[in-house]
């Protein structure tokens, strides 16, 4: 098969060094060349893909996942429990902001932003103690050997579909449908669509400073939440069937709300 690649660049990535205001900064582009035929099938980290669709699209694969934890690399090889007080960490996601700050309250925050070559490169010429990124962006540029540090998702939950990739195409372009579902993995499928749906419950916005994530297990899956307000955070997990995990993932959402809003505990 011939495969042409049409490189994008879109509203998120011409803007690196700033927080892209819109969840569709780094997927309108690239949609507007689907409804214009201009392109067959569109390739996104799933992480930057609304949880609602435009009516003409659907996914159309979700192949094998990466990893989806976060990481911390340093330097100096040291992890962030073990760093000198107050060093200076480098990530612009609200949601690892506020997760590091629980780990190390002396902690200073750096704002870094852009994709991860560009986040790496700022480290290394800046004296930043440590950078906090996606280990999949890190493994698929061949630079797993730069990581010091996995997180748990235990103590960094990271963001929903981190590590999936999606193929997103038009629901009329049939044949191209049927091509790439030859490359989807159905448990992949589950882990997005329940994480999609606990980032739905929570309203999917990109500045909620939320996490989840969906893990096979001896009872089917565990369920990873995280939420954060001004004054709370709150973390839980639940394990259940396969079939309940949509349904489960989106109480999770619920739950952690609830106790973010509250007094208990």
């Amino acid at each position: 098969m011939e495969v042409d690649v049409i490189k994008v660049v879109t509203k998120g990535d011409r803007n690196p060094y700033q927080q892209p205001d819109l969840k569709s900064a780094f997927t309108e582009d690239i949609e507007r060349l689907l409804l214009e035929g201009k392109v067959d099938a569109a390739v996104h980290s799933l992480k930057d893909v609304p949880t609602e669709l435009d009516d003409s699209f659907l996914i159309a694969s979700t192949p094998e996942r990466a990893d989806p934890r976060d990481t911390f690399v340093s330097k100096s090889g040291k992890r962030l429990e073990e760093l000198d007080p107050t060093p200076r960490i480098g990530t612009s996601s609200l949601r690892r902001i506020i997760q590091i700050k629980h780990l190390r309250p002396d902690a200073e925050i750096v704002q870094l932003h852009g994709n991860v070559d560009t986040r790496l490169n700022r480290y290394m010429s800046t004296g930043l103690d440590g950078i906090v990124v996606a280990a999949a962006g890190l493994h698929r540029l061949g630079l797993s050997s730069e990581i010091t540090q996995y997180f748990d998702p235990d103590v960094i939950t990271p963001a929903p579909c981190q590590g999936i990739i999606a193929v997103e195409t038009r629901k009329d372009m049939s044949e191209v449908i049927k091509m790439f579902e030859r490359i989807e993995e159905k448990h992949v499928r589950i882990e997005a669509e329940s994480e999609r749906a606990f980032a739905s419950r929570l309203g999917g916005g990109c500045k909620i400073p939320a996490g989840v994530l969906v893990q096979r297990n001896a009872e089917g899956v565990k369920i990873t939440g995280f939420l954060a307000s001004r004054h709370r955070i709150v973390r839980d997990s639940i394990s259940c069937s396969v079939s309940k995990s949509i349904e489960r993932a989106a109480e999770l959402a619920e739950k952690l709300t609830h106790l973010v809003e509250s007094n208990i505990g």
